[in-house]
């Protein structure tokens, strides 16, 4: 049986992730730059925390917030689907 993980991107996350692939050799899914990257350009449906009064948006990046598995980006990534496939 192959073990497939997928967790929060966040630096706690990713530690986690990195323990379970070497602890279990779980194959890490959906938790790469790429989906981390993608998932920061569509907004989630639950709502990113509040920018404070005159901080960029760049102040959001995958080190700066957390990037929940449930975010549809994620989602579709571990499902194999498109993000419309999971409305």
């Amino acid at each position: 049986m192959r073990l497939r993980y997928a967790g929060d991107i966040d630096t706690a996350g990713r530690q986690i992730a990195a323990v379970v692939a070497s602890t279990y050799g779980a194959d890490l899914i959906a938790m790469d730059d790429d989906t981390a990257s993608e998932a920061l350009h569509h907004p989630p449906v639950t709502p990113w925390p509040r920018l404070r009064e005159g901080e960029p948006l760049r102040a959001f990046t995958a080190e700066t917030i957390t990037i929940y598995q449930e975010h549809d980006v994620l989602l579709a990534r571990i499902f194999g689907v498109s993000r419309s496939e999971l409305a």
